[in-house]
């Protein structure tokens, strides 16, 4: 029987931690998603970063797709963004996708320098945290300012990519490359001037964790999005 998303994130994350209970090898795992800050719904992806004994680091990275294998039906586990382990698990409609970051237990305090504002300690830190550090470095994210830290140079910044993007994406199409063009439209273009609505409705309490366009059919007026369609 296939289950809805909602109830194979709520399954895979339960077996989530009781595999980090159980394996030593794990000091703890963390929320860095929209769980931890009470974003998630129903169509909500896992995120979740797990801090590894530096010695163990090795032996669980080579082997990490057989240790999520027995989590629910995978589909496909392979290499995503940067080499982190990315997965597509089945469920009923669409699929679950569950993000996996492995660090090593000493890089724990990198963790402060994440662009992540968790409702509490609670809701990042998963499981296990034998060292404490894990709950340390959450705890230093709690309530995070992630609006940008210089509007002024986030607006030339943008304002001077969306331009730029325009003009190869012109470019382009003068050379008769139209995907080429497309893509840079689709893109660049896209995102930049959905940063620029955000910064002019002052939609920006995300700005350094996601990308602009997520969420911008209930951030910007009503006006301003009938003229983006």
């Amino acid at each position: 029987m296939t289950h809805t998303i909602s109830q194979v994130r709520q399954s895979v994350l339960d077996r989530l931690l009781d595999r980090a209970r159980e394996d030593g090898r794990i000091d703890g795992m963390v929320d860095y998603g929209s769980g931890s800050e009470g974003r998630d719904d129903d169509f909500s992806d896992i995120d979740v970063a797990i801090f590894v004994r530096d010695d163990a680091l090795d032996g669980f990275v080579d082997g990490w797709a057989d240790w999520v294998a027995g989590l629910g039906d995978l589909l496909i586990a392979f290499p995503g963004v940067a080499d982190h382990p990315w997965t597509i698990f089945d469920a009923e409609s669409l699929p679950l996708r569950a993000d996996f970051n492995v660090y090593p237990i000493s890089a724990v305090g990198s963790m402060r320098d994440w662009p992540n504002s968790p409702l509490s300690v609670g809701h990042m830190v998963l499981a296990v945290d034998q060292s404490g550090q894990i709950s340390a470095g959450a705890g230093a994210l709690v309530g995070r300012d992630l609006g940008p830290p210089d509007p002024a140079g986030a607006f030339l910044r943008v304002s001077g990519a969306l331009w730029y993007y325009l003009l190869r994406a012109e470019t382009f199409r003068r050379r008769g490359e139209a995907w080429a063009a497309r893509w840079n439209l689709t893109g660049p273009v896209t995102g930049n001037l959905c940063a620029l609505l955000r910064l002019e409705s002052g939609a920006t309490a995300r700005w350094q964790a996601s990308d602009a366009a997520a969420g911008i059919e209930r951030a910007i007026s009503a006006e301003r999005l009938a003229a983006l369609d």
